[in-house]
């Protein structure tokens, strides 16, 4: 009989996901919350943690899933650990670099493709959809839909980087508005997300954004539906599963 490692009989022949040992892991280490922006890669992790009976808190972004996880560490004085997908993982940079000056616990956590897929992993196939989607485009303006961590930003990023631009492509969440300088002019890139009532877009500016005639990119466009109404491309992306997505344009 051999125990082997984190509870697991060696014995057993039964597969077990990576992000159950990660789980089983950090349960062992004492960690008993996890701030996270479920979805895509972080899934396996979390069905680790849900098996491990530990607490796990869903955020809205992947800043806020590292700032809480810091202020909580800074309270409680017990290491959290701040998940998010390699998608998203540069949105918690912020947070990383504020929790290493107050010297916080938090252990950052990002994930990968499977073995089988690497070097290919769930967006291998965004910069193609990115030169089809820039030789479709008629119009300026394009909506787009889709729940968080379904890559909305990332093929935002696609798209800039086929433009010719080095910026870096993050989600506008909280300046609400990015601007990209690319060899073919401007891309502005709006998150309507924290927006409540509609007077909030006249103090964003948003007429004059969409007015330019540079290529604008709406992530939440739903408050502003009626406003592009027949001057815009709708692009809905649905998460299917961790390594696919479903796209729908028009």
């Amino acid at each position: 009989f051999c125990t082997g490692i984190f509870g697991i009989d060696m014995n057993d022949v039964r597969k077990v996901r990576g992000g159950v040992l990660l789980a089983r892991a950090l349960k062992e280490k004492g960690i008993e919350h996890v701030f996270t922006l479920s979805g895509g890669f972080c899934n396996p992790a979390l069905e680790g943690f849900m098996e491990c009976q530990m607490k796990v808190i869903n955020c809205p972004h992947e800043q806020v899933a590292g700032h809480l996880a810091d202020g909580h560490t800074r309270i409680t004085r017990k290491p959290a650990v701040c998940l998010v997908g390699p998608e998203g993982f540069a949105n918690a940079v912020p947070a990383m670099m504020e929790a290493w000056g107050e010297r916080s616990p938090v252990i950052f956590v990002t994930g990968s493709s499977t073995l089988k897929r690497q070097g290919a992993g769930g967006f291998k196939e965004i910069d193609d959809v990115a030169r089809q989607l820039l030789h479709s485009f008629t119009y300026p303006i394009v909506a787009i839909v889709g729940q968080m961590g379904s890559g909305k930003t990332t093929l935002i990023q696609s798209i800039v980087s086929q433009l010719g631009s080095e910026d870096t492509v993050s989600s506008p969440t909280f300046g609400l508005v990015h601007q990209y300088t690319t060899t073919k002019g401007e891309v502005i890139h709006m998150d309507l997300y924290r927006l409540e009532k509609e007077d909030e877009l006249e103090q964003l500016g948003f007429e004059d954004y969409i007015q330019t005639g540079d290529l604008c990119f709406i992530e939440w466009p739903e408050m502003v539906a009626k406003a592009i109404e027949g001057e815009c491309h709708n692009l809905h992306i649905e998460l299917v599963d961790e390594h696919k997505r479903k796209l729908t344009f028009q």
